[in-house]
């Protein structure tokens, strides 16, 4: 991304999937005590496309913004 005019970032990158977010102070529901709950997932799933989003907070949550696309190639048929 240096090439592109992107600053180096001040720590590490790692790379990750955000699957759901809950807010420190908010109340704990139900559902979001039981998402919470769960054993790390283990299962597998084809992924065709991969997008890149903006994710800006602001005072009425995050607002996500698609910022680009890229198609993966799927796996060869004996790698399944």
């Amino acid at each position: 991304l240096g090439r592109e005019g992107f600053p180096a970032a001040d720590k590490p990158f790692t790379p990750h999937l955000t699957v759901g977010r809950v807010r420190a102070d908010a109340p704990r529901s139900d559902a979001a005590t039981r998402f919470l709950a769960l054993a790390p997932v283990t299962q597998h799933f084809d992924v065709g496309i991969v997008t890149l989003v903006a994710s800006t907070l602001g005072p009425g949550g995050a607002r996500y913004a698609p910022l680009a696309e890229a198609a993966l190639l799927a796996p060869p048929s004996s790698a399944r």
